[in-house]
């Protein structure tokens, strides 16, 4: 018999998440000033948005899962996942790396991301969004 104790430490976050947050706020910002300046549409401008988010998410995850399997193969959390005895890299991204876009109650993809994770913990609008999401039907 053995058995893996997880701690809040082993939820460990990735350097490079504040630079690909900082590069997606100036691409939003971007997005915006063409918006503002009439040259892009409403409908563009939600669909840049919502796939800049996307992509920072993406790559927050990515490396997220490349610095657990170089530097942290012994880390708790990895090891179930990998294993594949519990968790998914989708459900550790959301306890260390960024929960990302969720949908509102219409199924629509809101356009403003939850950056934190459950380690780092959410803000009040981060945690309303959330709770919100998860009361479908």
């Amino acid at each position: 018999l053995s058995a893996i104790t997880v701690a809040v430490p082993d939820a460990i976050i990735p350097e490079e998440k504040p630079a690909i947050l900082a590069a997606a706020d100036k691409k939003v910002e971007k997005v915006m000033k063409n918006f503002n300046r009439g040259l892009i549409s409403d409908e563009e401008r939600y669909k840049n948005t919502v796939e800049i988010w996307q992509a920072a998410t993406e790559e927050v995850s990515n490396a997220l899962s490349t610095n657990l399997k170089t530097h942290h193969q012994r880390n708790p959390i990895y090891m179930m996942s990998d294993s594949g005895a519990r968790g998914s890299m989708d459900q550790i991204k959301q306890l260390a790396g960024m929960r990302g876009l969720l949908a509102n109650t219409a199924g629509k993809t809101l356009e403003m991301p939850i950056r934190a994770n459950y380690r780092e913990g959410l803000n009040i609008l981060e945690y309303f969004i959330s709770s919100r999401g998860a009361r479908k039907g």
